[in-house]
């Protein structure tokens, strides 16, 4: 193993709430952990920042354009989603189906073919199809084409850009053997998903706690099956834990589990093939995962989270980790979309309201404070409607109805997009980038 973060969840749990400083430093890439450091699953990171650790997830996100048509009888993942935020980089869509970034560039994950970091958005080199939907992990960025093909860049140390090997790139690689009819992709800190047209699941990468799903612990460089699902139509990942959305509503999440990552009342430590998450209320529509916490949206505009819980990401009012849903307490109104970072979580209302709760050490729940909160609190100073959010390590983006990009939280490597380096507790004017057409 070269990931001594990959417990990153029980790492927190030591980590006192008023004495978060302490645990960690501000810059996310002196506290990578070296490519020679070994650990076995369960052992404490020596550090706190990879702790909370990565994924995308595919969630309702308003579409930007038309995402690639499944077989009939099979729906393709309600919308597409146009921002994602890796631990310090972010990536959007744009109109035009290229895609910018801006950020930490260490492994290439902006995708410009160089390793600098940028301060605004800089376009992603050598796209040769359109855009419709992008994910982050911790180190590299993947997007869904519009006739369904799946391209990667940044890091590859474990085979996250699916490409057959372990060289990372600045710009886009394609992924083996998924050129065409993929709906939708999620990518995790060292693992990347996608779900296939006919509704199966494959992913790639790092697989130490059986986050592929393949029932191995295997490392694939290239897409595998995930066993035993059918009629999927979303997928999201965490840290080192994956979860499925069936267009029956139910929910299925298998990987690392030793704090409740994967809602299913167990204790055991990880699981390498797809479980039911049987005690989730309602249908489900969305789904949402970062770090080592996930989160459901149900036909009723409930949410429901479970697993890690240290800064209150679970938004249940409590500080408690979850080893089954739980109910989000506190929302004033319906929820349209739900969008987990590696530690905060978001929700968009009914009428544009967005509101975060968990983790606030950089102010990326957008209150003006720093101060963590369990329950949700509504993002201040954002004028309009809110149309899509992502949440990323410690910050967070938004996007208006208006097309405008804002971000806030931490900002020490440009991840905010505002030409500085000085973290935000209020959002901020992303420079540059418009994404229209997403209300």
């Amino acid at each position: 193993m070269n990931h001594p973060y990959r417990v990153m969840t029980t790492g927190l749990a030591v980590c006192s709430l008023t004495a978060l400083a302490a645990c960690g430093s501000d810059s996310s890439e002196k506290n990578h952990p070296t490519e020679a450091a070994t650990a076995t699953l369960w052992e404490l990171p020596p550090e706190f920042t990879h702790t909370l650790s990565a994924t995308l997830t595919f969630t309702a996100s308003p579409d930007v354009s038309p995402t690639p048509t499944p077989p009939a009888g099979l729906q393709a993942a309600p919308a597409a989603a146009p921002i994602a935020a890796g631990w310090s980089h972010t990536c959007a869509v744009t109109g035009e189906g290229g895609v910018m970034c801006w950020g930490y560039n260490g492994d290439g994950q902006l995708g410009d073919g160089s390793r600098t970091a940028r301060l605004k958005p800089v376009s992603v080199k050598n796209l040769s199809e359109r855009a419709v939907a992008v994910t982050a992990g911790w180190g590299h960025t993947c997007i869904l084409t519009e006739t369904g093909g799946v391209k990667c860049w940044g890091r590859n140390k474990n085979g996250e850009l699916g490409n057959g090997t372990t060289d990372r790139s600045g710009e886009p690689v394609d992924v083996i053997g998924l050129a065409e009819g993929v709906v939708a992709i999620a990518a995790g800190d060292d693992h990347t998903c996608a779900v296939t047209g006919e509704g199966g699941v494959v992913c790639w990468g790092y697989n130490d706690a059986g986050q592929l799903g393949d029932g191995s612990t295997k490392t694939w460089m290239e897409p595998v099956d995930v066993e035993g699902l059918e009629g999927v139509t979303a997928v999201a990942a965490g840290t080192a834990h994956t979860c499925a959305r069936t267009d029956g509503g139910e929910v299925f999440c298998w990987g690392i589990n030793d704090q409740g990552q994967l809602g299913i009342d167990s204790d055991e430590a990880f699981f390498d093939t797809p479980e039911l998450v049987s005690e989730l209320t309602g249908g489900i529509t969305a789904i949402t995962a970062k770090g080592g916490h996930t989160c459901s949206l149900s036909e009723s505009g409930e949410i429901q989270c479970w697993g890690v819980n240290t800064f209150g990401q679970l938004g249940d009012e409590t500080y408690e980790n979850r080893y089954y849903p739980s109910p989000v307490n506190g929302l004033d109104g319906s929820v349209s979309l739900i969008a987990a970072g590696w530690g905060q979580t978001c929700a968009v209302l009914e009428g544009g309201v967005l509101t975060c709760w968990g983790w606030n050490f950089y102010g990326q729940l957008g209150t003006g404070s720093t101060a963590n909160r369990n329950h949700p609190v509504d993002v201040i100073g954002l004028y309009g409607k809110v149309t899509t959010v992502a949440g990323g390590g410690g910050h967070t983006c938004a996007i208006m109805e208006a097309g405008e990009v804002f971000c806030w939280g931490l900002n020490e490597n440009g991840q905010l997009g505002n030409q500085k380096n000085l973290d935000s507790s209020l959002p901020v004017k992303v420079i540059g980038i418009s994404i229209p057409g997403v209300a």
